[in-house]
């Protein structure tokens, strides 16, 4: 017997706040919405959105794809580096990125993040 495909229609969205050492500029807020989550826990994907702001973070024991879905975002590593990303731009935040987000315009994303150990 084969696995069906399941529809996955977005819920209840759970709000976040950032902790005050981390932000840089802006009071930054965001929602997040887990819609799927493996069975073994090693993948996690959803919507996540955030208001304007800068904050600082690390990307420890996970690679995330992400989706642009609106808006305008800024990601700067440690080193000064910085990638631009609008509506409509696919990008993959890397397992021990360190740096900043900056949401210049309000942003919704789509995203999948996939853990180098499963989260049981």
């Amino acid at each position: 017997m084969s696995a069906v495909p399941v529809l996955i229609r977005p819920g209840a969205q759970q709000a976040q706040s950032y902790l005050p050492e981390n932000i840089i500029s802006g009071k930054p807020t965001n929602q997040l919405e887990s819609v799927f989550t493996s069975r073994s826990g090693a993948v996690n994907c959803g919507v996540w959105s955030s208001e304007v702001g800068k904050w600082s973070f690390e990307q420890h024991d996970y690679e995330e794809f992400c989706v642009l879905l609106q808006g305008e975002a800024i990601l700067t590593t440690v080193d000064g580096k910085s990638s631009r990303f609008v509506t409509g731009d696919a990008f993959v935040i890397p397992s021990g990125f360190k740096g900043t987000w900056e949401t210049v315009r309000p942003v919704k994303k789509y995203y999948c993040v996939g853990y180098h150990k499963a989260k049981l």
